[in-house]
């Protein structure tokens, strides 16, 4: 889109006659605020008055993540990727969308399900032990500065990161927190069982270990978003195309 020259040759007048500019500036920060507060407000509109007033903090609280992380982790050649936009934010959102009224009752469920959300969406892209925790700490500032929470003590399980899905409830698809770890393996284990006794599709021998077991959970998540994609780096024998296929048979989905 830049002027000839530098290697950009110039395009002729007959050409750009047949095309039209369409120029979309970036909201500003108050703007982008007020929009995802609006969603937020309908999205809680019929939740308990608690959760109804978080819709701006959390709104706030997003942009400024946001904001943050687009000054502190820029893109380098080794972490090309390291580029943010409004989609990041959107996505934080659709996550919280995912909030069944019946199983969300007070604030505390609610920052917990955000701060997995804001986890899922920004830390998964950083690729480094200290960016991650660089992240955390941002988060947790967030989370006391506009909650007067904080993330290890509120919004982790004995420690340790959060996963949700919303295939452990036996009666209906909730999206929630999987608190019993050991019983999210036996099912993932089970799962696991029932894929390597359909005929046509190859065998895996795995391993669920913590690691493998969040990985499913984290795939899971993204294939069942709308429009949700991934893109799944490390070494050979890592386990991407095996908890894929994985993730994708809890999901009822086909492999291609």
């Amino acid at each position: 889109m830049g002027k000839p020259g530098g290697g950009r040759a110039e395009i002729s007048s007959r050409i750009l006659s047949k095309f039209h500019v369409i120029n979309y500036t970036i909201p500003s920060e108050s703007n982008m605020k007020s929009i995802f507060a609006t969603i937020g407000s309908f999205k809680f509109s019929n939740f308990d008055e608690e959760v109804k007033n978080l819709a701006e903090p959390l709104a706030t609280a997003t942009i400024n993540l946001f904001n943050i992380i687009q000054e502190q982790f820029l893109p380098t050649p080794a972490k090309s990727h390291y580029v943010f936009n409004m989609r990041d934010v959107s996505k934080v959102f659709q996550g919280l969308y995912q909030a069944d009224r019946n199983f969300y009752e007070n604030k505390e469920q609610i920052l917990k399900l955000w701060s997995h959300e804001i986890l899922r969406v920004f830390q998964d892209r950083l690729n480094s032990f200290e960016d991650r925790e660089k992240f955390k700490g941002f988060l947790n500032e967030q989370l006391e500065n506009g909650f007067q929470l904080n993330y290890p003590e509120h919004c982790t399980t004995n420690g340790e990161d959060t996963i949700f899905v919303d295939f452990m409830n036996e009666n209906m698809a909730v999206y929630e927190e999987a608190t019993d770890f050991q019983k999210l393996r036996v099912y993932l284990q089970e799962k696991l069982e029932q894929y390597n006794m359909q005929p046509k599709l190859t065998k895996m021998d795995l391993v669920l270990f913590k690691d493998a077991i969040t990985h499913v959970a984290k795939i899971y998540r993204i294939i069942n978003l709308k429009r949700g994609h991934a893109f799944l780096v490390g070494v050979g024998g890592s386990g991407r195309h095996s908890l894929t296929r994985l993730a994708a048979f809890i999901s009822s989905m086909n492999m291609f």
